[in-house]
């Protein structure tokens, strides 16, 4: 007889497999925009000249890295996470050279508020995940939460391409630098930090002297 710990770990399991199962069900049933150039603006949210200025920025990586990315912006996800719209929506449009898979997009959805920058494997070593989500808390975000879609794709996709222009691939000692600035940006200021710890030892101090 199975415990119930075994039990339970075949449950979850068996769940995880069932949400795997009906998540790639609902991302083959999507239909996918078809591309009208390197920027698609299907959500409305951006005007002629930042398309033209993104086109620019974009014909550079292209014309220094042979690289190929793409920006576009949807009304919806179609009730997939936004990793998995972006992953299927690079497939579907098999951004990057063949054989060099050398592609980005920029995905924002602004109704559902997410964005996804997704990287082919040829530019994993240039444009690492991690650095991808610091350009999207960094250039994207802050001018998104304004509602200022304009300048913050210029922003974000200006420092896109440039580093695939660069085509710089970091080592593991800027990764690890890389990752220990995110760690810090993360944690509250020292200021906060401090009147915080400090009230649990002055109630710590208290308990004691009540005991």
């Amino acid at each position: 007889m199975a415990s119930p710990r075994a039990s339970s770990r075949t449950l979850v399991a068996a769940l995880a497999v069932a949400c795997v199962v009906a998540l790639m069900a609902r991302l083959a049933a999507v239909e996918f925009p078809a591309p009208q150039g390197r920027v698609n603006d299907f959500a409305g949210v951006l005007d002629e000249a930042t398309e033209a200025a993104l086109r620019a920025m974009i014909d550079l990586a292209e014309r220094d890295a042979k690289a190929e990315i793409a920006v576009v912006t949807v009304g919806s996800l179609e009730g997939l996470p936004v990793e998995q719209y972006a992953e299927g929506l690079f497939r579907a449009w098999g951004i990057g050279k063949a054989g060099a898979d050398n592609g980005v997009l920029v995905l924002v959805c602004p109704v559902e508020r997410a964005m996804r920058i997704e990287v082919g494997y040829g530019l994993e070593g240039v444009l690492p995940d991690g650095l991808a989500g610091s350009i999207v808390r960094q250039q994207f975000t802050p001018a998104f939460k304004e509602g200022d879609y304009a300048r913050g794709m210029i922003e974000g996709v200006r420092r896109v391409t440039g580093i695939v222009r660069a085509n710089h691939v970091l080592s593991s000692e800027e990764l690890a630098r890389m990752a220990a600035a995110e760690d810090a940006a993360s944690r509250p200021p020292t200021w906060l930090m401090t009147p915080f710890f400090g009230l649990f030892i002055a109630l710590g101090a208290g308990a004691l002297g009540v005991g």
